[in-house]
């Protein structure tokens, strides 16, 4: 009987990278017409301005319909940072 060879950690793993490429190029060529088809529908506001000693900038994105009768509105985020100024 011929002598079995020892298993290596890197003989586990042989195909992994192949599988997890078919996996995701899917996921990427869907990406990518969401861009091309999609991306025009998406549009936003954006308003930055003092506020006492914070800047402030608060954004609105108005997310598209992408299925009939399923409407997710706006997302709105507000964020601020200290304004620093040297005497």
């Amino acid at each position: 009987m011929p002598a079995r060879r020892p298993v290596r950690d890197r003989d586990r793993d042989r195909g992994q990278v192949a599988i997890e490429f078919v996996g995701t190029v899917p996921l990427i060529l869907l990406l990518v017409a969401a861009g091309k088809y999609i991306g025009s529908a998406w549009s936003m506001s954006v308003a930055c301005g003092a506020s006492g000693d914070v800047y402030k900038a608060t954004v609105t994105l108005r997310i598209p319909v992408l299925y009939p009768g399923l409407n997710f509105g706006a997302i709105d985020g507000t964020a601020g940072a200290a304004m620093e100024r040297e005497d």
